[in-house]
């Protein structure tokens, strides 16, 4: 049987992901949307296999400046139209979502803010992770959290363009992700 062909920036050849469609759903949803990370952090995947929202309680100023709302999108099956179904009727109010059984995204108006909203989804669950251990969530009050929210839009920092990244950072960081993940067979489908 061939071998479908390696990627690489010279030759983009990759075989579409399986989750086309959901992809093509947030660009269609959002069109200040320039990039999305989809991906299974730990913890975050933890809390969404778990189906128990990071949204109930925001603990961290942080969260509010770098996610705003986190979103919950219900479980579908994989591959089918119920997935961007599902996304599409959250991402609108989010740029961070919890996909229940299936993992996280996050979006940007560049691969590498999405991915840094990716960072932030991960610590915000992991810090409610040691929350609950210790008894639980000390929350931020109504009042506090709408003042975070008007810093945050008075700031532009909710679907604003990202900061400018040197090009050659971002290909560096996607070279090496790469063979990261062809070193650990993840890679196979390119």
């Amino acid at each position: 049987m061939p071998r479908a062909p390696r990627w690489s920036p010279q030759s983009p050849t990759c075989l579409p992901t399986s989750e086309m469609k959901m992809h093509s759903a947030v660009y269609r949803k959002r069109p200040d949307v320039q990039a999305l990370v989809r991906a299974h952090p730990p913890t975050a995947t933890g809390f969404a296999t778990s189906r128990i929202r990071l949204d109930q309680d925001v603990i961290l100023p942080e969260v509010v400046f770098g996610l705003g709302r986190i979103g919950f999108s219900e479980y579908g099956t994989p591959t089918t139209e119920q997935v961007p179904e599902a996304v599409s009727r959250e991402i609108a109010a989010c740029d961070a979502l919890l996909l229940a059984n299936h993992g996280a995204l996050t979006v940007g108006a560049s691969v590498m803010q999405a991915y840094y909203r990716m960072e932030t989804l991960e610590m915000c669950a992991r810090i409610r992770l040691v929350t609950n251990q210790l008894g639980g969530p000390a929350a931020l009050s109504e009042p506090e959290i709408e003042e975070l929210f008007q810093i945050r839009q008075q700031r532009g920092w909710g679907g604003s363009p990202a900061p400018e990244v040197d090009p050659r950072a971002e290909e560096l960081i996607s070279q090496a992700v790469l063979q990261v993940l062809q070193a650990q067979g993840v890679g196979s489908r390119c």
